[in-house]
């Protein structure tokens, strides 16, 4: 037996043992950094909403702008077509959506106007046109047209266009588990009141106070 060959041979094997440990070492470490991230890292969700085109992305506290625009859209049609039929189901579905900051005041409106509704038998119908999301404000704006029908609009058993007006509604729309929250929900007459329209608005209103306050000068001078 040639010794040197032996000793070489040995050394090799040692040498090839320890940076197959240092591999194995290394490739366990791997694996627990992915499993701690894999545990760590909140699941997305990628949905197609029914009432949008694209795609949308759900986390377990966010989601991206088409999904809120979708569930905005959806609770828009939901409220805007109330009839004296269906407002007590429109109510139940509402309910699991509210933040509780605004749950009692909500529920109870909608009951009111459940009321009102079946007493004077009126229906109340929405067309929504635009769709609007505002990330500063993270405000959903849902426009459109709404028709309030009585019973004065049946004629011969046909029903015709009721009063016609356009409407906004104004949500702002949290992500708690993977589920929906509305912390706000506003109802108004006329356009979206976005952060610019809200800046026009108090401009307008300013210079009409500055209008008031001159006249009232000269009218004591």
């Amino acid at each position: 037996m040639n010794i040197n060959n032996f000793k070489e041979s040995w050394t090799g094997l040692q040498s090839e043992s320890k940076f197959y440990k240092r591999l194995c070492l290394g490739l366990v470490g791997a694996n627990i950094l992915l499993g701690c991230f894999l545990f760590t890292k909140e699941t997305i969700v990628v949905l197609e909403p029914w009432t949008l085109t694209q795609t949308a992305q759900l986390e377990q506290k966010k989601a991206t702008r088409n999904y809120k625009e979708a569930w905005g859209l959806a609770v828009a049609e939901l409220m805007g077509n109330i009839t004296p039929s269906n407002v007590d189901f429109v109510v139940e579905r509402l309910k699991p959506l509210l933040d509780p900051s605004i749950y009692n005041d909500t529920v109870s409106g909608a009951l009111e106007q459940a009321q009102s509704l079946k007493e004077d038998r009126i229906s109340q119908s929405f067309m929504p046109r635009t769709v609007e999301y505002e990330a500063s404000t993270n405000k959903v704006f849902v426009k459109g047209n709404s028709y309030t029908t009585g019973a004065s609009n049946y004629v011969n058993g046909d029903e015709e266009k009721g009063i016609r007006k356009e409407m906004t509604f104004e949500f702002v729309i949290d992500v708690n588990h993977y589920l929906p929250l509305f912390k706000q929900i506003s109802v108004y007459s006329g356009t979206a009141r976005t952060g610019k329209v809200l800046k026009r608005m108090e401009q307008a209103q300013k210079r009409q106070q500055e209008r008031e306050a001159k006249q009232r000068e000269k009218e004591n001078q």
